[in-house]
């Protein structure tokens, strides 16, 4: 074990991870994401391309290019910037702050940001294309987080608790000579899924779908189809079978709309065939303890069972409609009315509040979290100075300390709500004490809960 675990050593290491819980890969690509290593990359365009990319950055449009990496040169890799409507926002020039406090929802126009977030994809133009056995490599730009900590503290947590989540640390990426400091976030895909569930009955070689919900039907919403399943399948594209996800989701809508018209029906007893409820619940804490309330989520099928990442709970009372989210545009359904959320908060309070306590007695103890600040913080001091001094369109050091400061405030703040000061219920609606503190407002996240028949 690196030194690097030694003090979380009672719930990192193998043989002490409850049953059901992912542990920590060591794979052949472990030092890419090597915690106590910030990364160096470079990215050449033609000007003809880059200009492409600095016009439209939206569209999302793949480019070739070059990447560097140690003195080595990757030919024909494709490159794009990567975002959504929140990381759009004062960085392309419709998307002003003004503009979507007046409603206007308009994410166009060309970049305006010293620096956007990064895909780099070494199979775009060539299938076989790899680095290191990877496809893709995936570089945040962290504009929204002046402490640039917040991905790399939420994803450890997740992962700390046993739930798979993607490997972080910091890199630096300089693209056509201009240079910025990013989050460094493996990619979710088929060598993910191997390198997390390779001991399974299927090697790690199950289904991943993304941006599908397992209970899609219940809610007035879309229902869940086999076009949307294949649609969203991001491996076995060609073969797969996904009446696994179709049964579950036609068995737990059947029973929820029974249960909710006090008929004879229990969604609870497909959770416990389908899914690990540990996991779920170590899930769910640090979900909810630090507010993750953005992102699209992966949903991962194996012959054991199903692994999935959820948004937010939410009001058990609230009506089942669709109502208007944080920006213009945009909707989302109260989590409450959907039978697997509800069914986890209706039924699994004892498992939730242990895992709490196991989280904040852990992973999100006072200790553990402070010298993980403490730790990266130190690394990337001298670089937010030194890249500000070369371009001022990035964090200032006095912003990234206040924000710094303030990523400590915030997760003081969470710690104590979450240790007691908020009950269950609270933390599942949002709660009066919910105002007082936002959540770690990482960006894309990609993990998993485990559940197993």
């Amino acid at each position: 074990m690196s030194s690097l675990f030694s003090s979380v050593a009672s719930y990192t290491t193998r043989g002490e991870l409850a049953a059901g819980m992912i542990p920590e890969p060591d794979d052949a690509i472990a030092f890419l994401y090597d915690h106590s290593q910030v990364q160096q990359f470079e990215l050449r365009l033609s000007p003809e391309n880059m200009k492409f990319l600095d016009d439209d950055p939206t569209a999302e449009e793949w480019v070739p290019g070059t990447l560097v990496y140690e003195g080595v040169s990757y030919d024909k890799v494709g490159i794009r910037y990567k975002g959504s409507v929140g990381s759009w926002i004062g960085c392309v020039e419709n998307a002003t702050p003004d503009k979507m406090a007046a409603g206007e929802l308009d994410i166009s126009g060309a970049r305006v940001c010293s620096k956007l977030s990064l895909k780099v994809s070494f199979n775009k133009y060539d299938k076989e294309g790899r680095f290191f056995g990877v496809k893709k490599l995936l570089f945040h730009s962290m504009n929204n987080d002046p402490s640039q900590l917040r991905d790399r503290l939420a994803y450890q947590l997740f992962r700390w608790m046993g739930v798979a989540a993607p490997r972080a640390n910091h890199a630096i990426v300089t693209i056509n000579g201009r240079t910025g400091l990013y989050a460094n976030i493996e990619s979710v895909d088929g060598r993910f899924t191997r390198s997390r569930f390779a001991t399974g009955p299927d090697d790690g070689e199950g289904n991943l779908y993304k941006e599908v919900w397992p209970t899609a039907g219940a809610l007035p919403l879309a229902p869940l189809t086999k076009e949307r399943l294949h649609d969203a399948l991001e491996t076995n594209e060609d073969e797969a079978s996904v009446d696994d996800i179709l049964l579950f989701n036609e068995l737990i809508i059947d029973d929820w709309l029974k249960a909710s018209g006090n008929k004879e029906g229990s969604p609870r007893r497909h959770l416990e065939r389908y899914f690990n409820v540990p996991n779920l619940a170590s899930f769910f804490a640090v979900d909810r303890t630090i507010r993750a309330d953005d992102g699209p989520f992966h949903f991962y099928c194996s012959p054991e069972g199903f692994l999935f990442v959820t948004d937010e709970w939410d009001n058990t009372e609230a009506k089942c409609e669709p109502h208007g989210a944080e920006g213009p545009g945009l909707m989302q359904m109260p989590p409450s009315c959907d039978p697997l959320i509800r069914t986890m908060a209706e039924s699994y309070k004892g498992e939730y509040e242990a895992a709490v306590d196991r989280l904040l007695s852990g992973p999100f103890s006072a200790a553990t979290v402070d010298e993980s600040l403490e730790r990266w913080s130190g690394q990337i001091r001298e670089l937010v100075a030194e890249l500000y001094s070369k371009d001022a369109g990035l964090i200032s050091p006095a912003d990234w300390d206040a924000g710094l400061e303030e990523l400590k405030s915030r997760v003081y703040l969470l710690r104590a709500m979450a240790s007691g000061d908020v009950t269950f219920k609270a933390r599942a609606r949002g709660g009066p004490a919910a105002a007082e503190a936002k959540g770690l407002d990482t960006e894309f996240f990609s993990f998993f809960a485990t559940c197993g028949v």
